[in-house]
């Protein structure tokens, strides 16, 4: 396998857009009559799945615009990615909590397992978010050639 450097702008691109297919996931219905989705929420009346999944989509398109921002080297883009590594995290974070009490409240015998993998998508975008940007390559220049300064003369 091939290597090549890796940057946080790369990795913040993959969270967002894996962000906005998982958000979308949740804006539709379980495919599972009572499914364990149904069964984490069902403890907490003011909170659905549809609201963590539009929240999610809409972190992971901040995301993807703070990207953007960055590959158009915009003022700001700096600032922007870390807003955004936040704003990817909190998704994650709210859904391991939402699952990790459905198991402790009895209500959803797997949700402990949903609240281990959201927990780890939280460390990774933590991570990721650490992540040291390689250096630049060091830049090439040519020597500027003035008229009447040849070499051949000196």
């Amino acid at each position: 396998m091939r290597r090549f450097a890796t940057t946080r702008r790369q990795l913040l691109g993959i969270i967002g857009v894996a962000q906005l297919f998982l958000g979308a996931s949740y804006l539709f219905p379980s495919p599972m009559p009572v499914g364990s989705r149904d069964r984490a929420f069902a403890w907490v009346e003011w909170l659905t799945p549809h609201h963590l999944g539009a929240l999610m989509m809409i972190s992971g398109a901040f995301a993807c615009i703070a990207v953007a921002v960055g590959v158009a080297h915009l003022r700001g883009a700096d600032r922007l990615e870390r807003l955004a590594y936040g704003a990817v995290m909190a998704p994650y974070s709210a859904l391991a909590l939402v699952f990790l009490l459905s198991w402790a409240i009895g209500g959803n015998g797997t949700g402990w397992i949903s609240a281990i993998s959201y927990s780890a998508y939280t460390a990774l975008a933590y991570a990721a978010a650490g992540v040291a940007d390689p250096p630049d390559p060091p830049a090439t220049t040519q020597p500027i050639r003035l008229p009447g300064g040849d070499d051949a003369n000196a």
